[in-house]
């Protein structure tokens, strides 16, 4: 139901945060071509949300969650591509 709105979760167990796919794949693009620096992209989205009036608790309880989901939206991507890939070759 999440996918369909959109959004990716932080966590296949219990999730507590779920992340917009389009910043998922922004961020996976961005540390694919620049240093990949997890705590320097949740501090500065812990401040933007701030400043937007969201709570936020604290830098840690945005950074393992953002870590853990880009992890999943990365293999879940490059699993995505092999299946299509076999597919594509199966015909």
């Amino acid at each position: 139901m999440l996918l369909g709105l959109g959004l990716f979760l932080g966590s296949p167990v219990r999730p507590t945060f779920a992340f917009n796919i389009n910043h998922l794949l922004w961020a996976s693009t961005f540390f694919l071509n620049g240093i990949p620096n997890v705590i320097a992209w949740t501090s500065a989205l812990t401040v933007y949300l701030a400043q937007k009036g969201y709570d936020v608790p604290s830098l840690e309880s945005l950074r393992k969650p953002f870590s853990k989901a880009l992890q999943y939206f990365q293999l879940t991507q490059q699993q995505s591509n092999e299946l299509m890939h076999t597919v594509v070759e199966a015909y």
